[in-house]
């Protein structure tokens, strides 16, 4: 499983950078931004979304996601 989480966190931070905003993550997840705002705003409706919430990194106004933990999630991780 570590080598799973290694190769999908070096394509993310190949394709995005260690940074993902709310745009490139919903891409990446195949949902539109307004099903991802949704998901963020409701954290206790899944395990997937109170994961998803945790991770927000607030800059500002802007929030972003750590690429090493959108891996970490894709792999089925916490």
């Amino acid at each position: 499983m570590t080598a799973n989480l290694n190769h999908i966190e070096k394509q993310l931070l190949d394709r995005y950078g260690p940074l993902l905003t709310k745009k490139q993550l919903a891409e990446l997840l195949h949902r539109s931004e307004k099903g991802l705002d949704y998901t963020l705003s409701h954290p206790s409706e899944s395990v997937f979304a109170a994961s998803l919430h945790a991770m927000k990194l607030r800059l500002g106004r802007l929030v972003y996601f750590r690429a090493s933990d959108v891996a970490g999630l894709l792999v089925g991780g916490e």
